[in-house]
């Protein structure tokens, strides 16, 4: 039986819906939809899925092969945590303007380098996403298609919730379109291997941004957000890394508004998305068992400059350069102020998150959840929170999900006071 990626990826909960499957179906008989948790997945038309060509598959980036193939590369390494620093050139950069710093999620080295590279007619189009004014219930962010600089500067900040690029992608088919695509390291992955070996696609220049990324929380991340603040019972924008009032770049604000007016501003430590987001809740399965956190295939590789550089509430971006075209755009780029970083600074810059991305995953891909080594370092209890979290709210909402939260911090106090008495003794 031929193979698809319902069978090799959907069915194992491995799907991160970026729509690669879709993208490069030759008969157009997968179409990305949203399951009743609000993650995206493919669904597949079988009458139409003709020769069982498993084209789907050799795309999908989480395959249970793929899986292991990423982390095979890692025990090669003599130190897992420099996976996709090592071979690139080191940068602080932030745009020099500030406003378009306030409306950025980090420093806006990113809208910069896509401005950039459309203004010097480098690329013809750039992929991203932008924010959708939707009810509770509905996507709150989709793929953007970006021919100008103007519609570049009106999608910055960052997003929150699987997104499909499978529309976009399918718009090169058979073109010699030049683009830049910016998303999340598996996303990039996927993309850069579909469109240089695809015979589809065999005419496209593509670059590449990654964004560096712990996890990423399906869509019910945001409505639980607003829901327990009371906001959207109407359409509403969330931007989650809003700037407003911000005394250092870690305390950026959740903000739900429309077109019209603000509905909340308020920070993010005010809001139940810290505790949400650090427990996991939420949390897209397959994010457990990917082991890239900077994007290493990226020519690009950009994250948040938190540590030492935090104190500015603006932001800065830390970026890794691998192409030296696209180098030379950021190195050039007269909006940015661009500084040399060193190795160590950036291997060091947050080394909870690799060491959980980088190292200890091959316990989370190797061994069952239930294993003395995921509970030691704590996966099965991120697993547990991540599946409960989306089941919960799902069937009974807020109050569902307020009992979850309680329990779970209920087993924190335990927990500390159990190291209380210890050490006491």
């Amino acid at each position: 039986m031929a193979l698809d990626v319902i069978k090799t990826t959907v069915s194992h909960d491995h799907c991160i819906g970026c729509g690669m499957c879709d993208a490069v179906c030759p008969y157009d008989a997968i179409e990305m939809i949203y399951n009743p948790v609000k993650e995206v997945e493919p669904s597949i038309d079988y009458d139409l899925c003709a020769d069982k060509c498993s084209a789907c598959v050799n795309f999908c980036p989480f395959t249970e092969e793929k899986i292991e193939a990423e982390a095979d590369k890692l025990l090669a390494l003599d130190n897992p945590n420099a996976h996709g620093v090592d071979g690139g050139n080191f940068y602080l950069a932030w745009d020099r303007d500030r406003d378009k710093r306030f409306r950025s999620a980090s420093g806006g080295a990113v809208s910069a380098i896509a401005t950039t590279m459309l203004e010097q007619d480098i690329v013809d189009v750039v992929f991203h996403a932008q924010m959708v004014l939707n009810d509770l219930g509905k996507e709150h962010y989709k793929v953007s298609v970006s021919h100008s600089v103007g519609e570049v500067e009106e999608k910055r900040s960052s997003f929150y919730a699987p997104i499909s690029f499978s529309s976009a992608i399918k718009t090169l088919r058979r073109t010699d379109t030049r683009v830049l695509i910016i998303g999340v390291p598996c996303l990039v992955r996927a993309a850069t291997e579909l469109l240089a070996e695809n015979k589809q696609f065999r005419n496209v220049r593509a670059y590449t941004v990654a964004l560096a990324c712990s996890h990423v929380t399906n869509g019910q991340f945001v409505d639980a957000l607003a829901d327990s603040e009371g906001v959207g019972y109407s359409p509403f924008l969330a931007n989650l890394r809003d700037k407003t009032g911000a005394p250092n770049a870690n305390a950026f604000n959740n903000r739900f508004f429309t077109q019209e007016k603000d509905l909340l501003i308020k920070s993010r430590f005010d809001t139940l998305f810290t505790t949400l987001w650090r427990n996991y809740f939420f949390s897209k399965n397959i994010c457990f068992k990917c082991s890239d956190f900077w994007g290493y295939t990226a020519d690009v590789s950009i994250k948040d400059a938190w540590g030492k550089w935090a104190a500015d509430p603006l932001g800065k971006s830390i970026v890794i350069t691998r192409n030296p075209e696209v180098e030379r755009v950021l190195t050039g780029a007269a909006s940015l102020e661009v500084q040399t970083l060193d190795y160590e600074e950036v291997i060091d810059c947050q080394p909870s998150t690799t060491r959980f991305k980088h190292d200890e995953v091959q316990d989370r891909i190797r061994k069952p959840v239930w294993a003395k080594e995921n509970i030691r370092n704590g996966y099965l209890k991120l697993y547990l929170y991540a599946w409960a979290s989306k089941r919960v709210y799902r069937l009974f909402g807020m109050r569902g999900l307020n009992l979850l939260l309680s329990l779970a911090s209920m087993k924190g106090k335990a927990r500390r006071f159990k190291r209380l008495v210890f050490s006491r003794a």
